[in-house]
């Protein structure tokens, strides 16, 4: 009886990357805001790893939205103005993509502006001094909702033509709050 053998040849190729996707999808960054987007790869092997820093990162329309190459950053898009753009990741001949549209600019932070202390039977217009996500301020009143937590001390008009008016009515204290849009602020005022 013989012996019978046979060889045969493996070659062990790395795993190719097959896809990209981005997320988040569906975004609306308010002109002036970031957010960092991941990239997640499919490998012929069948993992699935983040590969976000390993990607080549572009955006159709840079005067709209931007994104950086830059580490530790990479993947970050920030709004620049109201417009819509298509945000790449490529690597070599494989590439993911997602549509991202800059909205106007949005409020993130309000600050009460009016004195802390009345008097009796003052009658003062009080503001409220809005930062938005592009870094203006600007001051509002009539678009705001304005309200005292103690109206036997002080009391907030919303009245046409009497916005933001603050009316000192008895001694105490009270806590005036102005609303404007998802933002709000307060300030506390003695009334003697």
């Amino acid at each position: 009886l013989g012996t019978i053998s046979a060889t045969a040849s493996l070659t062990v190729r790395p795993a190719e990357l097959r896809w990209i996707q981005l997320t988040p999808v569906n975004l609306y960054l308010p002109a002036g805001a970031s957010q960092q987007m991941v990239a997640t790869g499919m490998w012929s092997d069948g993992a699935i790893s983040d590969v976000t820093e390993e990607v080549f990162w572009g955006s159709s329309a840079p005067g709209f939205l931007t994104v950086t190459n830059l580490p530790p950053n990479q993947g970050l898009v920030s709004a620049i103005q109201p417009g819509t753009a298509t945000i790449l990741a490529t690597s070599g001949a494989v590439s993911g993509s997602v549509a991202v549209a800059a909205v106007p600019a949005a409020p993130v932070a309000a600050q009460v502006v009016g004195p802390s202390t009345l008097s009796v039977g003052d009658a003062v217009i009080f503001e409220l001094l809005v930062g938005w996500s592009d870094g203006a301020e600007t001051t509002e009143r009539v678009e705001v909702a304005w309200s005292s937590d103690a109206p036997l001390v002080a009391t907030s008009s919303n009245d046409s033509g009497l916005e933001g008016t603050i009316t000192a009515v008895g001694s105490g204290t009270a806590t005036v709050t102005g609303v404007f849009g998802v933002v709000m602020a307060s300030l506390e005022i003695t009334v003697i």
